[in-house]
């Protein structure tokens, strides 16, 4: 008979964050290659409360207490919450079992988690051995802890479960964001008993770090139903006896839509048992073939497929030094032999690297591991040899490397490039790609960057800086915001290949009459709706205007008096009361008559003028 066992995680996000900060005794599964032939396993340190050698327990005192001085009161915890923006608005994703105790819900606004918890003085009282009285300790109780909600790390934790999990059994299943379905069957036969099974996984990712529900049953529904919705942590349902374990259940242990639960709690059915005993024919009809479907998948009526998760291969190549060693030229041989294989085992499978990691192998250490990154995909062996060379010449090792293992945890397709008869500037290319590797690994990611745009309504915040490689790429802020990109956010789209069609036009029919102000002056419906060019903070300028509030008819700049023949606006631009400051501006699109398109804004409350960039 098909066993399935679940294994649910309810705080895998915030167990995430504690296990990566070093919070719990437990370690994350380890991702790192496999350890090299040859080379005994580094097992991390225990370590034991420090002792003074000679001090034994005074007599008469309490456990803990030495020389009249009570000991320090544990310090408290704060309750971890992960926050993410919904609509404007920030609220809980995640909370950890102290922020669920203390009443915090997933979907509360983070403000409303910060005002049920706020940070209360705790006092308590410490006897003191000399006098034998009591004097009162105040201590702060933290508040509420928020941290940013990141979906991929989350998976890649669930994914190193998967990979752990695999132990017991060759079909790991992903089935959502926080649960593992496991298809034990005959697994049963090598423990005592499946009860004992399901306590060796729970207690095992337990040590990891991660708080885990488990259920073993018949389905994968009905395992999945019993791990989410049981008040037991640890339940085995007997064989054939899926109905009966299912019946005291919630009907939303099905996995069903939210507006069906609805429906049937309109009706007064909230247990599966409840849902059992109505008719079949009835269900279909008036909640859909979801609700039955997924009946049957639990009861094992219908059948569910359970996919195994397979991790994406590590490619590795590893190189055994006879004896440790912490030479820096013996290191560089090993690195260069070591990168060659590797190269060999790319150059076969047509494949580049992005990422690269040298791991060092200490003896009775953890391993120690360098991370190499390229702004493109690469297996050159010269060009990732001098890359290496700069990170080796500031590397220290704790004690001497017994072996050298290079790996990559994923790979892109690289073909190889014909020599080509006439210059194509892909050697340009090829060369600036290099130029920015060997910068970004000397002097650090976030000193190479480049300008994207952000959904942002003021110019000056509408830019963010990124690494150009690295894990910036995928959208981390470095810096300060660019605001010389706007144009290409908001006017160089189709408005701009617009423009540049009639300027081409226009440029033919204008073409040798001298300067620019000489040509064809251009309305101001004309320009895009964000110039080409944005200054890195507005100027102020003087300007006079027919009307107070109108459009302006000429302003001074560096000298000079701008006549202004065509004006389009206003643009008002307004930022919300949340950002601090509030700004409130009209914009307009001015041609002037030297043939120049202006981009200048009036500040609402003080009446001010200001150029903020120009369309040439």
């Amino acid at each position: 008979m098909k066993r399935v066992l679940s294994l649910y995680f309810p705080y895998l996000t915030t167990d995430r964050l504690s296990v990566h900060s070093g919070a719990t005794g437990g370690s994350a599964p380890d991702p790192a290659p496999a350890q090299v032939p040859g080379l005994a396993p580094e097992a991390p340190a225990a370590v034991a409360p420090a002792q003074v050698p000679g001090l034994g327990q005074a007599p008469g005192l309490a456990p803990g207490l030495v020389s009249g001085v009570a000991p320090a009161a544990p310090a408290a915890v704060a309750p971890v919450v992960v926050t993410a923006t919904q609509a404007s608005v920030v609220r809980v994703v995640a909370a950890d079992a102290r922020a669920v105790r203390a009443g915090i819900r997933v979907g509360m606004t983070l403000a409303e988690a910060r005002a049920s918890l706020p940070s209360v003085p705790s006092v308590s009282s410490v006897s003191s051995v000399s006098s034998r009285a009591s004097v009162p300790s105040v201590r702060s109780v933290p508040s509420l802890v928020a941290r940013p909600h990141d979906p991929a790390a989350d998976r890649a934790a669930l994914e190193s479960l998967a990979v752990w999990a695999d132990r017991f059994s060759p079909y790991v299943h992903l089935e959502g964001d926080d649960t593992l379905l496991l298809d034990v069957s005959g697994c049963h036969r090598l423990f005592p008993d499946e009860e004992t099974l399901l306590r060796r996984v729970v207690d095992g990712v337990g040590e990891l770090g991660y708080a885990a529900r488990g259920a073993l049953a018949d389905t994968p529904g009905a395992a999945w139903a019993l791990a989410h919705a049981h008040p037991a942590d640890q339940i085995v349902a007997a064989p054939g006896r899926t109905a009966a374990a299912l019946a005291p259940l919630p009907v939303g242990a099905l996995r069903v839509e939210p507006g069906i639960l609805a429906a049937l709690g309109a009706l007064g059915v909230e247990t599966i048992e409840a849902l059992l005993h109505l008719p079949r024919a009835s269900l279909g009809a008036r909640f859909g073939d979801d609700l039955l479907y997924r009946l049957d998948q639990a009861l094992g009526d219908e059948p569910e497929v359970l996919t195994p998760f397979r991790p994406t291969a590590v490619l590795r190549s590893g190189l055994r030094i006879g004896r440790p060693t912490d030479r820096h030229d013996v290191l560089c041989e090993a690195v260069e032999r070591t990168l060659a294989c590797f190269c060999e085992q790319l150059e076969r499978r047509v494949a580049g690297v992005r990422q690269l990691f040298v791991t060092f192998h200490c003896p009775e250490l953890r391993p120690i591991t360098l991370e190499l990154n390229v702004s493109r995909a690469t297996r050159s062996v010269r060009h990732l040899r001098s890359l290496l060379t700069g990170g080796l010449d500031n590397l220290q090792l704790p004690t001497g490397a017994a072996g050298v293992t290079l790996w990559a945890r994923r790979v892109e397709p690289l073909d190889g490039w014909q020599d080509e008869l006439f210059e194509t500037g892909r050697a340009d290319g090829e060369d600036l790609a290099e130029l920015i590797d060997r910068l970004s690994n000397r002097l650090g990611p976030s000193a190479v960057v480049r300008p994207l745009p952000v959904s942002d309504h003021q110019p000056e915040r509408a830019f963010e800086y990124v690494p150009l490689i690295g894990r910036g790429t995928r959208g981390a802020k470095v810096g300060t915001r660019s605001v010389e990109l706007e144009g290409r956010s908001a006017g160089i789209g189709a408005q701009g290949s617009e423009r540049e069609a009639r300027n081409a036009e226009l440029g033919t029919r204008s073409a040798g009459r001298g300067t620019r102000g000489a040509g064809v002056l251009l309305p101001a419906s004309h320009f895009s709706l964000r110039p080409l060019r944005l200054l890195p903070r507005p100027v102020e300028v003087s300007v006079i205007a027919v009307v107070p509030e109108g459009p302006p008819s000429c302003f001074d700049w560096k000298g000079s008096r701008e006549v202004i023949v065509d004006c389009a606006g206003p643009e008002r631009l307004e930022t919300g009361w949340w950002r601090g400051r509030h700004v409130r501006r009209d914009y307009f699109r001015a041609a002037c008559r030297s043939g120049r398109g202006c981009w200048l804004f009036r500040q609402r409350e003080t009446g001010q003028w200001f150029v903020h960039g120009w369309f040439d």
